[in-house]
């Protein structure tokens, strides 16, 4: 059976769309194109683990994976603005990891088992006006790990 992994991307893509209503948001796969608002979540590597075939028929396999997404957050300013991006990424964050602490939003819809956010890696910039090398605002990238597991 093929992996379920492109079905919970496509999930994941449509919730992400759906989660921040009035907010100008860029959902994308990787990295953005030309078209960079200040606010972006890419969708990037994904992981899967593949167990041995459980006994039955059809022989299914468990796939456990991870797939990384990163928000990034864009506010122009000095570095008294760095909090403010923070505190935006974090949130943002936040709305979609209680997403599936109510059932049964955790399947996405029946594109996996389950799913859940199991951790995040943090980094603050300064962004810089590539003309002058002025610093311009403040970027704050928070890149979280979605596990979902799924049987195929």
């Amino acid at each position: 059976m093929p992996s379920a992994s492109p079905g919970v991307l496509a999930a994941v893509v449509t919730l992400l769309g759906t989660l921040y209503p009035g907010q100008e948001v860029l959902v994308c796969y990787g990295q953005p194109g030309s078209y960079q608002p200040d606010i972006i979540i890419s969708l990037g590597d994904v992981r899967t683990l593949i167990t041995r075939p459980v006994s039955g028929t059809n022989r299914p396999r468990e796939e456990a994976s991870e797939l990384d997404i990163t928000w990034s957050v864009f506010v122009a300013g000095d570095e008294t603005q760095q909090v403010v991006a923070q505190d935006l990424a974090y949130g943002l964050r936040n709305t979609f990891a209680d997403y599936f602490k109510t059932k049964p939003n955790e399947t996405l819809g029946g594109a996996c088992r389950e799913a859940w956010v199991s951790g995040d890696t943090y980094e603050p910039a300064t962004s810089v006006d590539p003309e002058t090398g002025d610093p311009v605002g403040r970027v704050a990238t928070l890149t979280s790990v979605l596990t979902f597991l799924t049987r195929v």
